[in-house]
């Protein structure tokens, strides 16, 4: 009973998420006053999805089995993801079958925008194994935890000095491992408790 209750409050939260998503998706164009009130108001209160679904991902990274699953995480994961993107690649080609362009949007998730996310679950899912073994280091678990925000900084800091705008398609984890690290801290010390309070 509390599984299927664990699972309805999960698939709830995944819902309320692909909602967001779509209204991402659903942009208001032009100069118009629903186009204004959209990027001032609108567009800030549905940003969390996509970190919501990184900070999911890392709650069922199951952190407290060590190298428990993740070949067959990976693989479901990679082979989707160079299929679609070889596809993209060939079908937004003008000069048709191009190795390097392909090579290229496979390394960085550009063949089209929503791969690039999962080009990052794939750089997170390699660091699981790496990652779970700082969780009860609490040294190393506010270094991991200040990447994102130095990252950030740094982003900032250069799109301030040279005026130009970094593309958000084809940044690495860095932008990202904070949703996934607390998902995993999350689960961890939640499970420690289980097995604390079972003792």
């Amino acid at each position: 009973m509390i599984l299927k209750q664990r699972d309805s409050y999960f698939q709830a939260i995944r819902g309320i998420c692909m909602c967001a998503v779509i209204l991402i998706h659903c942009q208001a164009q032009g100069s118009t006053v629903i186009a204004e009130y959209y990027q001032i108001v609108l567009r800030q209160t549905i940003n969390f999805a996509v970190a919501v679904f990184v900070f999911m991902a890392g709650c069922f990274a199951r952190p407290y089995k060590m190298g428990g699953g993740y070949g067959n995480r990976f693989r479901k994961l990679v082979i989707p993801y160079i299929i679609w993107s070889v596809f993209y690649s060939i079908m937004s080609s003008s000069d048709g079958l191009n190795p390097i362009r392909i090579a290229y949007h496979l390394a960085t998730g550009s063949a089209s925008a929503h791969l690039y996310y999962i080009i990052v679950l794939v750089e997170l899912t390699l660091l699981t194994p790496l990652l779970m073994r700082t969780l009860d280091n609490g040294k190393l678990c506010m270094a991991i935890l200040s990447i994102t925000p130095i990252y950030l900084v740094l982003c900032s800091g250069y799109r301030y000095a040279t005026g130009a705008e970094l593309a958000w398609i084809g940044r690495d984890f860095c932008a990202w491992i904070i949703f996934y690290y607390c998902g995993m801290l999350v689960k961890y010390y939640g499970w420690k408790k289980e097995k604390m309070l079972s003792s």
